[in-house]
C-alpha cells in the first residue's frame, strides 16, 4: 500500500493537488496522510472572545482545526468513493517542515503531493512558498502541482541531470515505482555547454541506463542557452507530461544555487514536478 501525504491548508491550490492526487492514485491502494498545520496567525480576536474559559487556546485550536479537517476528509471520500483509498487526518501546530519531517519518519511516508502557485519575484526571494519549503526540508520526494493545470494521464516524463555523481534504484525509487507500475516513457535530459561527455559523466549516464532498465527510456544530450529556457522549450515540443529531478543536499553555497534552479522551474513550468531527495 503506498502512503502519501498532502498537505492542506483548505485554500483552492491545496485542493487542487489533492484532486490530482485522486486521480493519479485512482486505481492503487492508498494511504493518504491529510496534514494541516495550523498557524498562530490564523487564530484572531472573534475566536478569542468565544473561547470557553475553561478550555486552554491551544486545546481549542486544535479542536476547531480537526473538526474542519474531518469534514473535509468527508467531502472528498463522498466525492470520489473509491474503497482504495483511506483518509489519515492530521494536525499539527505552527511549523510545516518539522510537522513533515515528523509524519514521514514515523509512517514511513513515500511521496508528498503539493500545490504550486506562480508568485511575485518579491514573494520568491523573501517568502518561497510551502511546497518549496518542503523540498528544501524535508527527506521526501515532492511532487508539486501547478495551480492551473488539469489532470491527464501521464505518458512521457523527462528526467533531468547534469551527470555529476552516479545513481542507485534508491536514489530515483519514486520515480522509477511510478514508470514501471504506469509504463511511462522516461527521456532522459542533459543540459551542458558542450556535447562531449567526460568518462565521469559517461558512468553517471551508464548508472541511469541500470535504473531504467526495466523502463522505456532514451537519452538526450542538449547545448543550447538557459537551463531554465531549455527545459521549457523541451517540455513543450515533446508533450512531457511530468518533469521529474533529484535535489541532493550539499553545502550552503552549493545547495543555495541547487535551490534556486528548483524554485524556478516549480514557478515556471506549468505541468507536475516530482523532486526526489
Amino acid at each position: 500500500m503506498k502512503k502519501i501525504l498532502i498537505t492542506t491548508d483548505f485554500s483552492d491550490n491545496a485542493n487542487h493537488a489533492l484532486e490530482y492526487a485522486m486521480q493519479l492514485f485512482k486505481y492503487e491502494d492508498c494511504q493518504f496522510y491529510i496534514l494541516h498545520v495550523l498557524k498562530a496567525s490564523t487564530f484572531v480576536s472573534d475566536d478569542l472572545m468565544s473561547m470557553s474559559p475553561t478550555t486552554s487556546l491551544y486545546d481549542q485550536l486544535i479542536a476547531s482545526a480537526k473538526l474542519k479537517l474531518d469534514k473535509y476528509i468527508d467531502t472528498v471520500k463522498s466525492k470520489h468513493n473509491n474503497i482504495l483509498h483511506e483518509f489519515i487526518p492530521v494536525i499539527d501546530y505552527d511549523n510545516l517542515v518539522a510537522a513533515v519531517n515528523q509524519l514521514v519518519d514515523k509512517n514511513n511516508i513515500q511521496l508528498a503531493i503539493m500545490g504550486t502557485k506562480g508568485a511575485s519575484n518579491v514573494a520568491k526571494k523573501i517568502l518561497g512558498s510551502n511546497t518549496m519549503h518542503v523540498i528544501q526540508g524535508c527527506q521526501v520526494s515532492v511532487l508539486a502541482i501547478p495551480h492551473n493545470y488539469n489532470y491527464k494521464p501521464i505518458h512521457r516524463v523527462a528526467f533531468t541531470s547534469h551527470y555529476e555523481n552516479k545513481y542507485c534504484k534508491a536514489d530515483l525509487s519514486t520515480l522509477i515505482n511510478l514508470v514501471e507500475q504506469k509504463d511511462y516513457q522516461v527521456s532522459i535530459l542533459h543540459v551542458s555547454d558542450t556535447k562531449v561527455l567526460t568518462k565521469e559523466q559517461e558512468q553517471v549516464k551508464a548508472s541511469l541506463d541500470d535504473c531504467f532498465e526495466n523502463a522505456t527510456h532514451q537519452f538526450t544530450e542538449i547545448k543550447d542557452g538557459t537551463f531554465l529556457s531549455t527545459i521549457s522549450h523541451y517540455v513543450e515540443s515533446h508533450s512531457i507530461d511530468m518533469l521529474a529531478m533529484v535535489h541532493r543536499k550539499h553545502g550552503f553555497w552549493e545547495s543555495l544555487f541547487t535551490e534556486n534552479k528548483i524554485q524556478k522551474i516549480a514557478y515556471n513550468i506549468n505541468i507536475p514536478l516530482l523532486v526526489m531527495s
